[in-house]
């Protein structure tokens, strides 16, 4: 009876020491997938952190290249209201130089009524009336200088109503420039804050696989040191034969008496 209670013993320790077997295998190649699981999600990690730098320095080059602009178009700014000071200075120049025009028309008609004065007054008065005359070329000359002038200032103020023209479509230019990086500029921070989103979804999955691995490493620890906790119990009543199984080509560890 003593025997026979011991061969069942042997027998139930026997099966139960081939499940914990099977069980350790389980937990090992389940340990072994999450090793691997672990690898890549650090791989995809590592590309998403990389994918991050290169935005981020994408970024900053459109951010800098934004500035230029910004810098650029100021100065255009700033030359159009010199251009148009001194456009308006030109103009003012030439309202005055036109005025002065009259005033000497003015004063040439002036002249021509004191000559026929003095001719019908004194001939005496012709040396004098020469000289008037004299006078009347030279302000003549002085006149056709200043309506030559004038023509010139007025040539002048076309050209620069063209060229502030011109200066007023490159900078509408400028603007719809800068409009477009700043909407690429947006969409930028958009495709960083998705990334953002994922590489954090990735880090909490990653987080969530490090405790379940530690689980299971747990579990692993507990289940080796009951095996070794009965392995010492049964130590003096049975002992361990090996044998290969020769359908399966596996070695088989049986408890004997």
């Amino acid at each position: 009876l003593c025997n026979h209670s011991l061969l069942e013993k042997n027998q139930t320790l026997q099966d139960e020491n081939k499940t914990l077997q099977k069980d350790n295998q389980t937990l090992q190649d389940e340990n072994k997938t999450l090793q691997d699981e672990n690898k890549t999600l650090q791989k995809d990690n590592q590309t998403l952190q990389d994918e991050n730098k290169t935005l981020q320095k994408d970024n900053q080059t459109l951010q800098d290249e934004n500035k230029t602009l910004q810098d650029e178009n100021k100065t255009l700014q700033d030359e159009n209201k010199t251009l148009q000071k001194d456009n308006q200075t030109l103009q003012d120049e030439n309202k005055t130089l036109q005025d002065e025009n009259k005033t000497l028309q003015k004063d040439n008609q002036t002249l021509q009524d004191e000559n026929k004065t003095l001719q019908d007054e004194n001939k005496t008065l012709q040396d004098e009336n020469k000289t008037l005359q004299d006078e009347k070329k030279t302000l003549q000359d002085e006149n056709k200088t200043l309506q030559d002038e004038n023509k010139t200032l007025q040539d002048e103020n076309k050209t620069l109503q063209k060229n502030n023209q011109t200066l007023q479509e490159e900078t509408k230019t400028l603007h719809y420039q800068i409009q477009s990086l700043q909407n690429e500029k947006q969409t930028l921070k958009d495709e960083n804050k998705t990334l953002q989103e994922e590489k954090q979804f990735l880090q909490e999955e990653n987080q969530i696989l490090q405790e379940e691995k530690a689980k299971v490493t747990d579990t692993y620890r507990i289940l080796v040191e009951t095996i070794k906790a009965r392995r010492k119990k049964t130590r003096g009543f049975v002992k361990l034969v090996t044998y290969t199984d020769p359908k399966r080509n596996i070695k088989i560890n049986q408890m004997s008496i």
